[in-house]
């Protein structure tokens, strides 16, 4: 090396320091031995690469792509190892979150997104009381309008059916109508917040006396892509309305008049 010049590593393309710090010791031979110490609890290297190969398969799953970034918020505890060599296995950039900070100040670490945008060009607005589909952002980017969606496929559809589309074809010249909504007979109980617009996931059917009853479907997450396989449509939930009851009629709007 002469004098001035710096030392310079070179890595392989697939290097990935899950292997490096932890992967590798299974191969060398240490599956059995030690890795953490807590408590009166041991987990083994083969114990810790497990439960992180099992949560790097669930992040590809849920859509992780390469150098996205992946907010672990844990205090010192044992899954707080596997959570960090699940991200990096499954080629996610980890950040870090206090688990003691306001919930505030976690969701303002969240919101990268609007510093970005505001950093370069402006937002019209961000958030909606909507659900699902509460982050969503409009702005524009030198000139450009820009649309932001929300990461759960279920916010994503929503806020692409009732804003982007309309906003995409306004801005081609194109005239759009939404759809008008068919009434139909609620099959299920639901509470939700006044002031607030909310979309349910229906499955239509027909009842005893021949009218079509909307069946809301089992589970409420805004990550289940199968809830929107596995239904045939959305019931429109106004801001004043706080709740339904079976037997109340409601807006439904099918997901063929949507896209």
């Amino acid at each position: 090396m002469t004098e001035g010049s710096a030392a310079r590593t070179t890595f392989p393309e697939d290097f990935n320091l899950a292997d490096y710090f932890l992967f590798d010791r299974e191969r060398d031979g240490k599956l059995d031995k030690v890795a953490i110490r807590f408590g009166d609890r041991t987990w083994t290297y083969g114990e810790v690469g497990a439960r992180s190969r099992g949560l790097a398969r669930w992040l590809v799953q849920q859509g992780l792509r390469a150098e996205q970034r992946v907010y672990v918020v844990l205090p010192d505890v044992p899954p707080f190892a596997w959570a960090i060599f699940g991200t990096l296995a499954a080629g996610g950039v980890l950040a870090m979150g206090n688990p003691i900070a306001p919930a505030d100040d976690l969701a303002y670490v969240l919101d990268y997104v609007k510093a970005a945008v505001e950093s370069v060009g402006k937002l019209v607005f961000w958030r909606m009381a909507i659900k699902p589909g509460r982050p969503v952002a409009m702005g524009v980017i030198g000139g450009t309008p820009f649309i932001g969606l929300p990461g759960n496929p279920v916010a994503s559809f929503v806020t692409f059916a009732y804003l982007a589309r309309p906003a995409i074809l306004a801005l081609s010249g194109t005239p759009m109508q939404m759809p008008p909504a068919v009434q139909v007979r609620a099959a299920f109980t639901y509470r939700k917040k006044a002031g607030r617009r909310e979309y349910v996931r229906v499955s239509l059917r027909k009842g005893d006396d021949g009218a079509l009853e909307a069946v809301k479907f089992p589970r409420e997450g805004a990550g289940l892509l199968s809830s929107l396989v596995e239904t045939d449509g959305l019931v429109e939930l106004r801001e004043q309305t706080s709740g339904v009851e079976p037997g109340q009629n409601v807006a439904f709007l099918a997901y063929s008049s949507l896209v």
